[in-house]
C-alpha cells in the first residue's frame, strides 16, 4: 500500500494527514508564531522558523524527505485547518522501524486529536510500509506527551540520561516507548479507511 502525494489518511470526519504542500506555508508560519513558547518547551527546531520562507523551507525540505522515503511527515488538518504534524522522523527500511514524533497546537490539546492522528499514521506504518517496530521519544518531564504512547499501547523500554539540552542549557532526561507490529494487531480495529 503506497501513499502517493494527492492521498490522505483519514483519521476521523472532521480530521485527516496529508503530505505538506508549499501552499501551506503561511498557515504553517502562523501557528508557529502563535503557538511558539509552547511548542519551543519540548520542539528544539522551532526557534529556527522565524520567517515565513522557514516554513516554505521546512515545507520543502519534508517533501524532499518523503519523496526519498527517508522519513514521512503528514499534516493534520482539523476541520479545514493546519494544526500540527504527526511523523516518521526516522525510517530504517532495513530493519523494519521508524521513529515517530508529533506536535499540535495547544488550543487543541485533550480532544483526543493527537491521539487518533498517530493511530491512524501507525496503522499506514505496519499496514502500507510493512514495518515491525515504531518508537517514540520525548523528553521526561512532557507528562502530556507521555500520555499519547501509552493509550496506544507502547511500552516504555528505558532512559536516556541527559540525553538532550532544552532550551535553558540544561541537560534532560529521554524516555524510549516501543511498539511491535504484533502487539499492535491485538489493540487496533484496522478498518480506518484511506480517501
Amino acid at each position: 500500500m503506497e501513499l502517493s502525494q494527492n492521498k490522505t489518511l483519514v483519521v476521523d470526519e472532521q480530521t485527516h494527514l496529508c503530505f505538506p504542500t508549499l501552499d501551506y506555508k503561511a498557515e504553517l508560519f502562523q501557528l508557529i508564531q502563535k503557538n511558539r513558547t509552547y511548542l519551543e518547551q519540548y520542539l528544539p527546531w522551532i526557534p529556527s522558523i522565524k520567517k515565513e520562507w522557514h516554513a516554505q523551507q521546512f515545507l520543502r525540505e519534508a517533501r524532499m524527505m518523503n519523496k526519498g522515503k527517508q522519513r514521512l511527515t503528514t499534516l493534520i488538518i482539523h476541520q479545514t485547518k493546519l494544526a500540527g504534524a504527526v511523523s516518521l522522523v526516522h525510517i530504517d527500511p532495513l530493519n523494519k522501524r521508524a521513529e515517530m514524533g508529533y506536535w499540535l497546537q495547544e488550543d487543541l490539546q485533550g480532544q483526543g486529536i493527537m491521539t487518533r492522528s498517530c493511530a491512524r499514521l501507525i496503522r499506514y506504518v505496519f499496514m502500507g510500509l510493512h514495518l515491525n517496530r515504531v518508537e517514540m521519544k520525548m523528553v521526561a518531564s512532557n507528562t502530556t506527551s507521555k500520555k499519547i504512547p501509552l493509550r496506544l499501547n507502547f511500552k516504555l523500554e528505558g532512559t536516556l540520561k541527559d540525553y538532550q539540552v532544552n532550551k535553558e542549557g540544561n541537560f534532560e532526561n529521554v524516555e524510549i516507548y516501543g511498539l511491535l507490529k504484533k502487539d499492535w494487531k491485538n489493540n487496533f480495529n484496522m478498518d480506518i479507511p484511506i480517501s
